[in-house]
C-alpha cells in the first residue's frame, strides 16, 4: 500500500470522527425522542462478535491503520504484543502455524495463531484494507486468528455502535426516519435473538444477508445513525419474552407466513397484504429446456435429466411456491419452491413469489416479485408505509408487520427473553389503518 493511500485513509478516519462529534451528541438518545433510553451497562450496550466474511473472507493478509493510537495483544488476554500510533499502518500476514506482525518500520514479529486490535481511545476506529478488496472501517476491536492458512477477521463492538452499519447495509437511507426508525427495532431485535447463529465459527453474526448486512461505519449516513438513537434499547416483543423476528428485501405486495414455510407457528410472522399502490419489484428470469434441466441435475436433482416440464402444485396464502413438480424423461419429483431457489440462484430467481409460463418452443419463464424470503417486515413497503399518503409512524409499521407484539425497553443480560419492561400491544397503541386488501396478481 502506498504511502499516498494511507494519508488518504487517515484523512478519513479524521474527518469522520469530527462529524461524529457533531452527529452524536452527549444526550442524543433524549434528544432525538427516543423513550425507551439505555443506560451504560445496558445489554444493548455489550459487544457482540461480528464475522467480518462479506468482504474478508479468506485473506491472507490485511493492512490496518486506527484514528487514534493502537495496542495489538493476544486475543482472549491481556498480553501486549506491540503498541503504535496512528500515523502507523501494521501489516498482518497468514503464515503456515502463525500470525506475522509487519510494521512500516522495525522488525516483523511472531505472534501467535489470534491478536485483538484495540484503539486506545474507546470511541476510535480500525481501517482495514486487503488486496483486492474494498477498504471498510469498523468501531470496536478487530480480532485476526488464523484459520486454515488465512485470516478470519472478527469486529467486537457493542451492539448499538452495530446498528448503524446494519441500516446502511440494509436499508436505504433516503427512506423516511419512520421506516429506518423501524428497521432499527427490527434489526435490534434480530441481533439480540439470533446472536449466537454462528457460535460455532467463533463469532455471533456474519457480516452478509445470511445474518445481517454490517458495512462499517465509511458508509454510515446520518438518518441510519439518528434512527437508532431514537429506538435505544427498544426491541420487540411477544407475551413478554424477546420476538424472534424476520425481515425481507421486498415482499413483493405480500409478506409470507412463517408456519407455511417453514415447520412450527410464529403467530407474529403471518402473512400481510401491502396496499395495492405500494410499487413492488417485478423480475423475470427464462430458460431453454436444456438450460434449465442442466441446472437442475447440478444441483442434484438427478430427475431433471430429459427435462419435460415444470410445475407449481401448491401455493402459500400468499401465493408462494411451496411445491414444485420437475418431470424428467424417465422420472418426477418434488420439490420446495425455497430449495428450487436455491438450485437456480438467488441473483436469478428473487423470490418464491412467481408463476412459470412454458412456451411452444419450450421456454420457461418464471415471472415473479419481491426479493428475499418475504417474511416479516419489508423493506420496500416500510418505505412507502412511511411515505404520503400513507404516513405510518414506526409504530404502526411495526404492528402492521409483527401483529400481537409489543414495543419494549430491553434490559436484562444479553440473550435474555424476559425483558423487565412490556408495553401495550402495537395494535393497542394507535388506531392502524386497515390495508389488508387483496393479493396482488403476477
Amino acid at each position: 500500500m502506498t504511502q499516498r493511500r494511507w494519508r488518504i485513509a487517515l484523512t478519513s478516519l479524521v474527518l469522520f470522527a469530527l462529524a461524529l462529534s457533531c452527529a452524536w451528541p452527549a444526550q442524543a438518545g433524549t434528544e432525538a425522542g427516543g423513550k425507551a433510553g439505555t443506560e451504560t451497562g445496558h445489554y444493548t450496550d455489550r459487544p457482540i462478535r461480528v464475522g467480518l466474511v462479506r468482504h474478508f473472507r479468506n485473506v491472507k493478509q490485511i493492512t490496518v491503520l486506527a484514528s487514534s493510537d493502537y495496542t495489538i495483544t493476544r486475543a482472549g488476554s491481556t498480553e501486549k504484543l506491540a503498541s503504535f500510533t496512528n500515523l502507523e499502518p501494521l501489516t498482518i500476514e497468514a503464515g503456515a502455524s502463525r500470525l506475522t506482525l509487519k510494521p512500516v518500520s522495525g522488525p516483523a514479529a511472531n505472534a501467535g495463531a489470534s491478536v485483538t486490535i484495540t484503539p486506545n481511545d474507546p470511541s476510535g476506529m480500525v481501517s482495514i484494507d486487503s488486496p483486492g478488496r474494498p477498504s471498510k472501517q469498523f468501531r470496536g476491536a478487530i480480532e485476526v486468528t488464523l484459520k486454515s492458512g488465512c485470516l478470519q477477521l472478527v469486529n467486537t463492538v457493542s451492539i448499538e455502535d452495530y446498528l448503524p452499519g446494519v441500516l446502511t447495509g440494509e436499508m436505504p437511507s433516503s427512506y423516511p426516519a419512520e421506516a429506518l426508525k423501524a428497521q432499527a427495532v427490527a434489526a435490534r431485535s434480530y441481533t439480540l435473538c439470533a446472536h449466537s447463529r454462528h457460535a460455532s465459527s467463533g463469532y455471533d453474526l456474519c457480516d452478509d444477508s445470511h445474518c445481517q448486512v454490517y458495512d462499517g461505519t465509511l458508509r454510515e449516513m446520518p438518518s441510519a445513525t439518528r434512527a437508532v438513537l431514537a429506538t435505544r434499547g427498544q426491541t420487540l416483543t411477544y407475551k413478554g419474552r424477546l420476538a424472534s423476528i424476520m425481515y425481507c428485501a421486498d415482499c413483493g405486495g405480500v409478506t409470507e407466513c412463517y408456519a407455511e414455510a417453514h415447520s412450527g407457528v410464529v403467530p407474529y410472522l403471518t402473512s400481510v397484504v401491502e396496499p395495492t399502490g405500494i410499487n413492488h419489484r417485478a423480475w423475470e428470469k427464462s430458460y431453454t429446456l436444456a438450460d434449465l434441466a442442466a441446472k437442475l441435475v447440478a444441483g442434484g436433482i438427478k430427475e431433471g435429466e430429459g427435462l419435460q416440464q415444470v410445475t407449481i402444485t401448491k401455493l402459500s396464502s400468499s401465493g408462494r411456491a411451496l411445491a414444485v413438480e420437475i418431470k424428467g424423461a424417465n422420472a418426477s419429483t418434488t420439490v420446495s419452491g425455497i430449495k428450487l431457489r436455491l438450485i437456480l440462484g438467488r441473483g436469478a430467481i428473487h423470490s418464491t413469489l412467481f408463476a412459470i409460463d412454458t412456451a411452444a418452443d419450450g421456454t420457461i419463464t418464471f415471472k415473479g416479485k419481491g426479493a428475499g424470503h418475504g417474511i416479516g417486515l419489508c423493506q420496500v413497503g416500510a418505505g412507502a408505509l412511511a411515505s404520503p399518503p400513507y404516513s405510518y409512524t414506526c409504530e404502526q409499521i411495526l404492528a402492521h408487520y409483527y401483529p400481537g407484539t409489543a414495543l419494549s425497553p430491553a434490559s436484562g443480560s444479553l440473550g435474555s427473553r424476559q425483558p423487565e419492561a412490556v408495553t401495550q400491544p402495537l395494535s393497542e397503541q394507535r388506531t392502524i389503518p386497515d390495508v389488508r386488501v387483496e393479493t396482488p396478481q403476477l
